[in-house]
């Protein structure tokens, strides 16, 4: 039915793009920490002189610096040897963050953020475990059991920005980490606690925000939405704010959190069409980058997975000639998430179907049908199979006049894995069904004229006994009476030729 065509593919996956996120973050660590001093504070070297020696072993200057953290009761040494240990694990590899972790960083790091007062020094602990959670799972983990979490969260304060940035920034990656983590996070209000830098009545710094809404997209990714309806209308009505207000990057980040918080209940969706915040991710199908397409489409293909109004409601914002600009882009990633949208669309009510069918986009998207990219193909094949499944007769055979026999022989000739040829398959199906009700069954005679026929034949050994028994039940099926009539000719030429 209906809601089956609809959710029996596979959801695409959002990326976190946390690899490129962390790298900047280590650009801006390490340009900050060039600036500071280039030697070892004369206060550490009179306990260690071994610390001016630049080619000093790298675990043997963290375990040095580790003991006067731990060891030392005078501030000033505390504070220079942390600031001196945060400088190594921002030098932007990943081996430093391992070493902090064998020799011992962990728990004094996680300790430092509530045992002392002092606001630099909880912004160093908090820099360093921003940068650890960067690193290996098992790193973050271990900062996770030693109570990171809760620490961190009880100092969000927006009035503390510095401290703010470094303490997010850490959350997000702990929360970017896993599904565990993330739901971890979220089960200690996180997102409540960035909710409320939004909201506080302080002017909060540009880049404290873009850091705020990154936490919040990590928090919401895979989570299939939120349980409070309050909370999904503040985020949504941030990311709306985010894309009116800010820069590319915090529109990006703003983008992903929209598609994630569609990706759930039909009451979320909703939320985004009724803040009307749609009006603005429209624009963004016709950017240029890829960056902002593929989340802006993936918003709007969770829409049109929704009910039949959200489904009529994106048609009346006329996303299908947006639709027009995306289907011949460059990048297949583009291509893929304008055929799944297609889809969703394709399984909505016959009247939506129909209407479909008449824009130009339908005829220009049969081209997805042998596009370069299988995965593309195989959202192109589900985008014509809805069609034949759901829509009218009608609509149906108006596909074969538009030409899409002759597409779906292209596709046949081309490379693609056993889920992709199934799909077409189905919609093989589907037409020849569809035509078969006619009197002259003149599609049934076109799909044999244009190759379609040739070429399943010669495929039916090369994928698996399934897709075997499919494509000979399509041929018994629609041309089973030829191989009938046939049956007495052969038999007689036999018995002759050994009589």
């Amino acid at each position: 039915d209906q809601d089956t065509i609809q959710h029996k593919r596979d959801q695409f996956a959002v990326e976190l793009r946390r690899t490129k996120r962390l790298s900047k973050f280590n650009s801006k660590r390490v340009m900050l920490s060039k600036q500071a001093e280039s030697q070892v504070p004369k206060i550490l070297v009179d306990y260690y002189p071994q610390l001016q020696n630049p080619d000093l072993d790298l675990r043997h200057k963290l375990t040095i610096l580790y003991n006067l953290i731990t060891s030392s009761a005078s501030y000033e040494v505390l504070y220079k040897a942390l600031l001196e240990a945060r400088k190594v694990i921002t030098s932007g590899s990943s081996l430093p963050i391992v070493i902090f972790a064998e020799v011992g960083y962990i728990s004094v790091l996680v300790n430092l953020l509530e045992c002392t007062s002092d606001h630099e020094i909880k912004k160093e602990a908090a820099w360093c475990i921003a940068n650890m959670t960067s690193g290996d799972h098992f790193v973050t983990r271990s900062l996770v059991e030693y109570g990171a979490v809760e620490k961190l969260i009880r100092l969000i304060d927006p009035y503390k920005q510095d401290l703010l940035e470094n303490v997010v920034w850490a959350l997000a990656n702990i929360a970017g980490d896993c599904q565990e983590f993330r739901d971890y996070v979220n089960s200690h209000n996180l997102i409540y606690e960035l909710v409320g830098v939004f909201n506080s009545d302080c002017e909060v710094d540009d880049g404290v925000i873009k850091t705020c809404a990154w936490a919040i997209q990590n928090c919401v990714k895979n989570t299939r939405g939120l349980p409070d309806m309050q909370l999904v209308n503040q985020v949504i009505h941030i990311a709306k704010n985010l894309i009116r207000n800010y820069d590319e990057e915090t529109q990006n980040i703003a983008l992903w959190i929209l598609s994630e918080i569609t990706n759930g209940e039909s009451k979320h969706i909703a939320a985004a069409i009724n803040s009307g915040v749609m009006s603005e991710i429209m624009k963004f199908l016709e950017h240029s980058n890829s960056e902002y397409l593929i989340p802006a489409l993936r918003t709007c293909g969770n829409i049109v997975s929704g009910d039949a109004q959200q489904t009529q409601t994106m048609l009346n914002y006329r996303l299908l000639d947006y639709l027009q600009n995306t289907v011949d882009h460059q990048e297949y990633k583009v291509r893929k998430e304008t055929y799944w949208t297609l889809s969703n669309i394709t399984a909505g009510t016959k009247s939506q179907i129909s209407y479909s069918v008449s824009q130009p986009i339908m005829v220009s998207a049969m081209k997805g049908l042998h596009d370069p990219n299988n995965y593309v193909r195989r959202e192109a094949s589900w985008v014509y199979s809805n069609i034949t499944e759901v829509g009218p007769q009608a609509t149906v055979i108006q596909l074969v006049h538009m030409g899409i026999l002759t597409r779906l022989s292209q596709a046949f000739q081309v490379e693609s894995d056993a889920k992709t040829f199934s799909n077409l398959l189905r919609l093989s199906r589907g037409l020849l069904k569809a035509g078969s009700s006619n009197e002259d069954n003149f599609v049934v005679k076109a799909f044999c004229e244009v190759g379609c026929l040739d070429l399943i034949e010669s495929l039916q050994l090369k994928y698996n006994e399934r897709i075997n028994q499919e494509i000979l039940g399509l041929i018994e099926e629609f041309y089973g009476f030829e191989e009938e009539q046939q049956q007495p000719v052969s038999s007689s030429i036999s018995q002759f030729e050994f009589s």
